[in-house]
């Protein structure tokens, strides 16, 4: 649901193509042979040129908002059904 919006999130061309990288390797986490933290830094930087603490800022974005979507998804609400101003008044609550 959240690459569906990323724009409704994220304002900045910038801050989408990072958020769009980390969720491409959310993905295609079965192709990543090294998990630690700094090899997952280096991935999004070859693929967005940004530094460090920008990537930081859009992962810490992004958890919240999954974890405000998972809280929804735990009542029973249908996340995939949302609307984007559904999402938007969840995320902003």
């Amino acid at each position: 649901v959240v690459e569906n919006y990323l724009a409704l999130f994220f304002s900045k061309q910038r801050d989408i193509q990072v958020a769009d990288a980390i969720l491409y390797l959310f993905k295609t986490r079965e192709n990543i042979e090294n998990y630690n933290k700094k090899a997952i830094y280096i991935l999004i930087r070859e693929r967005t040129g940004v530094n460090s603490q920008n990537i930081t800022n859009i992962i810490t974005k992004i958890k919240n908002i999954y974890l405000k979507m998972y809280i929804q998804y735990q009542n029973g609400v249908n996340i995939e059904k949302l609307s984007w101003f559904d999402i938007q008044h969840i995320i902003n609550n």
